[in-house]
């Protein structure tokens, strides 16, 4: 049976992004660790598409209901 799962895009940032000396923070970043996530912008919504508990595809779109529409299609 497949299903499928929507996630907000987001991203980690890694140790070595942070520790590279032409990083520059913003104001608001200051204060981040390396493990912290950010919000992806313009936002973007994962789909991940999964069959007996196996991933059998992962996509990305837009918008949630270009998502919720390619997993249904996916899942039908």
């Amino acid at each position: 049976m497949r299903r499928y799962r929507i996630y907000s895009g987001k991203y980690v940032l890694s140790e070595k992004l942070m520790e590279n000396p032409n990083y520059t923070p913003g104001a608001s970043d200051s204060t981040r660790k390396w493990s912290d996530e950010l919000i992806a912008v313009p936002k973007v919504f994962h789909v991940e598409i999964t069959e007996d508990k196996k991933r059998v595809a992962f996509l990305t779109r837009p918008t949630y209901n270009e998502a919720r529409a390619v997993g249904e299609d996916y899942c039908k």
